[in-house]
């Protein structure tokens, strides 16, 4: 029942956003009827105005953070951010398990900490193929040359979710522990409701 309610509220969203960015009489034509909105929403939706409550109020808990908003240019959240001048997916070579082996440990910290959002997931869940790394290497290359980023999921995660904190996150079939900053989860975040979360809507 909460999932079909956030899948409501999330849609919902897009629409209040896409009609701020084009214009609400833009995204209208777009549409072009009321009935594919409501396709597209997953229910009927009230178009009289007289019937729409007149004000309306955030979670006092829910807060608009500030983050990083990933452009495709840079790699997207495959972007190592601390590198330097941001390097890109298509610009760095991917750490292999015995390489990161032989680190001490203050120089395994380091550069673990320098690690993309992609990277760090990968390794978190002990994949040293990096398969998100390469789907949002192959995602963003092919956009490298538009303004294209993930702020509209940033934008939507941050109204679903608290910011959140940084946490070191470990498994027994992983033998590193993975920082993530505040900045990585809000990048995975993103990255879930401006990529996969609209995959799932479709």
């Amino acid at each position: 029942m909460n999932s079909t309610v956030n899948k409501r509220k999330s849609r919902l969203l897009i629409l209040v956003i896409v009609a701020s960015v084009t214009g609400a009489g833009l995204l209208m034509a777009s549409l072009r009827s009321t009935s594919t909105i409501d396709s597209f929403l997953g229910f009927r939706a009230e178009k009289k105005l007289s019937v729409l409550p007149s004000f309306g109020a955030r979670k006092a808990s829910l807060t608009v953070y500030a983050d990083y908003h990933w452009p495709a240019r840079s790699g997207g959240i495959a972007s190592r951010t601390l590198g330097q001048n941001g390097d890109a997916p298509w610009k760095y070579k991917l750490y292999s398990e015995s390489q990161l082996s032989k680190l001490s440990a203050v120089e395994l910290e380091n550069t673990l900490k320098r690690l993309s959002p992609a990277e760090k997931y990968d390794l978190a869940r002990n994949r040293f193929d990096y398969p998100l790394v390469k789907l949002e290497s192959e995602r963003t290359r092919a956009l490298s040359r538009t303004n294209s980023d993930l702020s509209l999921g940033w934008v939507l995660s941050s109204g679903f979710f608290k910011e959140p904190k940084s946490v070191t996150y470990s498994n027994a079939k992983n033998k590193f522990s993975i920082p993530f900053s505040s900045s990585d989860i809000k990048a995975l975040m993103s990255y879930y409701f401006q990529v996969i979360g609209i995959r799932d809507w479709k």
